[in-house]
């Protein structure tokens, strides 16, 4: 696991475990905790805890909402997307520079949704 993942897990005084899950990864709020299924690759790993670490950020204290509503719902798991988003692009960024730097091959090389370019593009601003 990257250094700079490890630093915020352990910043945000969050807790991971694993085990066996029908989803990827979830947050658990209310002990401050994610937790991973078991089977996925260390990439696939890296970006859940980085999305579910969205949400430790973004909606702490506020997961009650989460489940009110579908619309809320959307809005968080896109708020936890663009956050994982935003650290690799990051994370990018300081170790190879934003030379030549596309933000569609960039989306499109991370597995992740072209959707974002224009998030990304606004980052780079």
């Amino acid at each position: 696991m990257r250094r700079h993942i490890k630093d915020m897990i352990n910043d945000m005084g969050i807790v991971v475990l694993y085990g066996p899950l029908e989803a990827k990864g979830m947050y658990v709020d209310d002990y401050r905790a994610i937790i991973l299924d078991n089977n996925l690759s260390e990439e696939e790993e890296e970006m859940v805890l980085l999305h579910e670490l969205g949400h430790a950020a973004r909606q702490s204290g506020e997961m009650n909402l989460y489940h009110r509503t579908r619309t809320m719902q959307a809005k968080a798991e896109a708020e936890a997307e663009k956050f994982m988003v935003a650290e690799e692009v990051r994370s990018y960024i300081h170790e190879y520079g934003t030379d030549d730097f596309s933000a569609v091959s960039f989306l499109e090389n991370n597995g992740l949704p072209t959707n974002f370019e224009t998030f990304v593009k606004r980052m780079l601003a």
